[in-house]
């Protein structure tokens, strides 16, 4: 317990540091533990942190995924893997996240700065310039999906943000864009494919990914 509450109190403190650097005006902390993780959650209780939201972790064997559906895929909308290493390409997919995560709980993304939203997202160790797609309805980006290497000893692909635009909705996009990843990554050589989502999450979410394989566990 010593040892978990001097982390936490220097991690608390950097955090605090850095933001006051930057000259911040207010900071939201968040920490992720697993279920079992009860000693760490204490920690973190007694740091004055409380429980916001459950997520739970899913999954697919690849060999058990549903396959790629070319009539699917298009889903009314032009699907491309882009590369986020281009600052266009990126102002993009920023103002697709906070717009398409506007619902969801906690700081949006339209509230990063794109330069440190860019800086965020280019110098991360799980960074995977390969797994970054678009759907495109003509000329306009209307979802996106972001996989990256958190899981890539692990022979896993990892998908950290499927979105799609609230009025694109109900088209098939989302799911073209996880069954495009998933034919993606089993080309690249990964076994699985995981993601995480809200237990709270009001959009369908969870019957979207276990429509395509997926399970949670």
């Amino acid at each position: 317990a010593a040892v978990a509450d001097a982390a936490v109190t220097a991690c608390l403190a950097r955090v605090l540091e850095s933001t006051k650097e930057r000259g911040a005006s207010a900071v939201h902390v968040g920490a992720k533990l697993h279920e079992g993780e009860t000693r760490m959650r204490e920690a973190y209780e007694r740091a004055g942190l409380e429980v916001e939201s459950t997520y739970w972790l899913m999954q697919v064997p690849l060999s058990q995924a549903v396959p790629l559906d070319t009539s699917l895929a298009s889903a009314g909308a032009r699907l491309a893997k882009v590369d986020p290493r281009d600052d266009a390409i990126l102002a993009v997919v920023h103002r697709l996240l906070g717009e398409t995560f506007s619902e969801h709980h906690g700081i949006g993304h339209e509230e990063q700065s794109f330069s440190d939203y860019a800086e965020f997202v280019r110098t991360a160790e799980k960074f995977d310039p390969e797994s970054w797609w678009l759907a495109y309805d003509g000329d306009t980006a209307v979802g996106v999906l972001i996989g990256d290497d958190r899981r890539l000893t692990m022979g896993v692909g990892y998908i950290g943000r499927v979105g799609v635009r609230k009025q694109y909705r109900g088209r098939g996009i989302a799911r073209a864009l996880l069954l495009s990843a998933f034919a993606d990554y089993r080309a690249r050589g990964r076994t699985t494919v995981q993601l995480r989502v809200d237990g709270d999450n009001t959009t369908g979410a969870t019957r979207l990914y276990e429509s395509v394989g997926m399970r949670s566990i």
